[in-house]
């Protein structure tokens, strides 16, 4: 398996660090946009760059339209 670091801002890290264990699935996911719309990924990205709690970062998902 290979090894992806980036910098981010420690905000952001912060807010990732409660689904770190999914981000290779959502990035598996993003790099297919067969699976995922425009409109999907607008409003995945929105939640991630917005202040949610952990318990919202827990609960997130798509809504059933998408």
């Amino acid at each position: 398996m290979a090894t992806l670091t980036i910098e981010i801002p420690d905000d952001l890290m912060e807010r990732l660090n409660p689904i770190r264990d999914q981000l290779p699935e959502l990035l598996r996911r993003c790099l297919q946009p067969d699976l995922l719309s425009a409109q999907v990924y607008r409003y995945i990205l929105n939640f991630l760059t917005s202040q949610q709690t952990p318990d919202q970062v827990a609960v997130f998902c798509p809504t059933l339209d998408m």
